[in-house]
């Protein structure tokens, strides 16, 4: 499969961002629909379309770049602004990649230091 008429879905998709089209140039707001093919759904960029669609503002687009990074995804997350001029629109795009850096791993000091706080809290909470 090369183009999108190919996708046994493409009958009744709106997607605006498809895995069979260079989407370089696409935006995706967060009410807008997410490929369904089941041969995509485990994209990650599409797995966190279905997670931003839920919890992100709708009136802020998203750019492929953005879905790409493995971001943490919170309620109330904004895209691109897109009243904003598109010339700007680039370094926003930057900036936002900036904001919502990659997740990555706890070392294991962090995580002791994690389970100790945790083990305090709840001492203080359940007194034994």
């Amino acid at each position: 499969m090369k183009r999108p008429e190919d996708c046994p879905r493409s009958e009744g998709c709106s997607a605006p961002i498809c895995p069979l089209v260079d989407n370089s140039c696409y935006i995706w707001y967060p009410n807008e629909e997410t490929c369904l093919f089941s041969e995509f759904r485990g994209l990650d960029w599409v797995k966190r379309q279905r997670r931003l669609s839920k919890k992100a503002v709708s009136d802020y687009y998203f750019t492929l770049t953005m879905l790409e990074q493995d971001f943490i995804i919170k309620k109330g997350i904004c895209g691109l602004d897109p009243d904003k001029d598109t010339c700007t629109a680039e370094g926003d795009e930057e900036k936002w990649l900036k904001a919502h850096p990659e997740k990555r791993e706890l070392t294991e000091a962090e995580k002791e230091v994690l389970r100790d706080r945790m083990l305090k809290i709840r001492q203080e909470l359940i007194p034994i």
